[in-house]
């Protein structure tokens, strides 16, 4: 007897739970949209590479995880420049996110203006030893993302622009 309530229990339970994760499924499905590139016509982006040192190490530090790729010559190292043409009614603030979650710039927009996005050395972002993927979100009052422009530099030096070729590195 107490074998057969305890299976109805955990039944009851099983099922509730499979229903709630159901629910909480269909919630995120419904929530969650793709968030739609930048429209080309209001916005020029322009690649920047200037050669700088990189800095050395520190010699007093041990990093297993990252090893580093000091050779102390001058390397290419890459800005973005965004020269927005044209502000969206909805165009509240403008974030720069790269692939490990930091932001880079974040602003209230108030008129058309050029931001400085600082990418990085091109043979760390090849090598994926730094962050190689930087996501542009034009935000809403709402706290939203409207729209975005992703820039991404792959193993074999190809800039992308919203998943599309835009040069080579």
């Amino acid at each position: 007897m107490i074998d057969l309530l305890l299976i109805q229990r955990v039944v009851y339970c099983t099922m509730k739970f499979l229903i709630t994760l159901l629910l909480c499924l269909h919630f995120c499905a419904v929530i969650r949209q793709d968030i739609p590139y930048r429209d080309e016509s209001t916005y020029k982006l322009s690649l920047k590479m200037e050669f700088k040192f990189e800095s050395a190490p520190n010699i007093n530090k041990v990093d297993m995880v990252n090893k580093p790729n000091y050779n102390g010559a001058s390397q290419m190292y890459l800005n973005a420049s965004l020269k927005l043409l044209s502000l969206l009614d909805e165009d509240y603030k403008i974030r720069v996110v790269n692939n490990i979650g930091s932001v880079l710039v974040s602003k209230k927009l108030k008129s058309p203006d050029i931001f400085l996005v600082k990418l990085g050395f091109a043979n760390h972002m090849k090598s994926q030893t730094s962050p190689n993927t930087f996501t542009i979100q034009f935000i809403n009052k709402e706290k939203e993302i409207t729209s975005q422009i992703i820039l991404e530099i792959k193993e074999n030096g190809d800039f992308m622009v919203n998943g599309k070729r835009f040069g080579k590195v």
